[in-house]
This record gives C-alpha cells, sequence and structure tokens, in this order.
C-alpha cells in the first residue's frame, strides 16, 4: 500500500509540472528500480536533497496553471517510503527538460 502511495505521489508531481509521465520497472542482479520520468521543469541539482524535506517547495510558480500549488510533502512522503523499504532515491535531468525519479530498492536474498 505504501509503494503505491509513493508511485501515486511521483506520478501526481510528474502532471503537476509537466503533461506526459512514463513509468518503468527494471532490475538488476541486486536491485529493482522503479522508474518516473515527466517533461516538466525538473529540479535544479541544488534542491535535489532540499525537496526531499517536509514542507520545501522551490517556487510555486513552476505549477502549471491548471494546477494548484502543494504542501511540499509529496516528495518528503515518498522518500519516507523508499527508506522505510530499505530504498534510495535518485534524480536525474532529462533532456531537453524534465525529470527522472528512480526509487531503487535491494532485493532481498
Amino acid at each position: 500500500m505504501a509503494l503505491s502511495r509513493a508511485i501515486a505521489n511521483l506520478c501526481e508531481n510528474g502532471l503537476k509540472f509537466g503533461d506526459e509521465v512514463v513509468m518503468s520497472l527494471g532490475r538488476t542482479a541486486q536491485s529493482v528500480c522503479i522508474e518516473v520520468r515527466d517533461l516538466g521543469p525538473g529540479i535544479p541539482e541544488e534542491f535535489r536533497q532540499r525537496v526531499l524535506e517536509p514542507f520545501f517547495q522551490i517556487d510555486t510558480a513552476r505549477t502549471k496553471k491548471t494546477e494548484q500549488a502543494g504542501f511540499g510533502l509529496g516528495l518528503s512522503i515518498v522518500d519516507e517510503i523508499v527508506r522505510d523499504h530499505g530504498g534510495r532515491i535518485e534524480f536525474d535531468s532529462n533532456v531537453p527538460h524534465g525529470l527522472t525519479v528512480r526509487m531503487i530498492f535491494p532485493l532481498l536474498a
């Protein structure tokens, strides 16, 4: 249930800042990766750790005009859920714009 919430939060964020979200799932010998990509403005590298803090927002003007700005809790909730499952979050910029968020979880032995 918690992982569903994390995925939903990432998808909602992606749609809040862009028009399209693409999800993918991958696996290596050591981990499983859930990836959510959007075509929004992205998150500048200097803010990528801060956006995981509760209530932190870069700029509410970045939200699409049709969307209401949030409270800055979505990514902090995702981070907590991922860490509770022994995982980590990674961010990558998309070219020419957008963001890829990866939730990476270790495989259980």
